[in-house]
């Protein structure tokens, strides 16, 4: 059972941006079934690097678009996005050296950081882009 169920109330219309948000979906989904699985710590590992990875490619798609698009709220929005990719870079620096992940606070994390991102950070993005017309 997946941590989160993808539905439709996470697309903000913007195909580019929904996809991406699904496949980071997908990443925390996996990394839930690894923990739930029991998966070894270096599985663990290698999906937060993968999910630090795949952020830094969507964090940057999201902040050119805010940034061609004039968006006024950019500062903030990339902001939240620097603060989450800090907190993932520090979790696998305490993997890293040596430091048990907290498996439950972990994914209590993710899950409610990206949540709110989508439906929060991100629709007010969405909604000016559609009052511009350009979404």
């Amino acid at each position: 059972m997946p941590i989160i169920e993808w539905n439709s109330s996470f697309l903000l219309g913007i195909q580019e941006i929904d996809q991406h948000h699904q496949h980071l979906v997908s990443l925390l989904n996996r990394a839930y079934d690894g923990f739930t699985a029991d998966a070894p710590a270096e599985n663990v590992a290698a999906v937060l690097c993968e999910l630090l990875d795949y952020t830094a490619y969507h964090f940057g798609a999201e902040e050119q678009l805010m940034k061609e698009q004039s968006f006024p709220g950019m500062a903030a929005h990339c902001e939240e996005h620097i603060q989450f990719s800090n907190k993932i870079e520090g979790m696998i620096k305490d993997y890293n050296s040596g430091k048990r992940l907290q498996s439950l606070e972990l994914l209590i994390y993710l899950k409610n950081w990206l949540l709110n991102h989508i439906l929060q950070i991100d629709f007010c993005l969405a909604n000016y882009l559609t009052a511009k017309g350009t979404s």
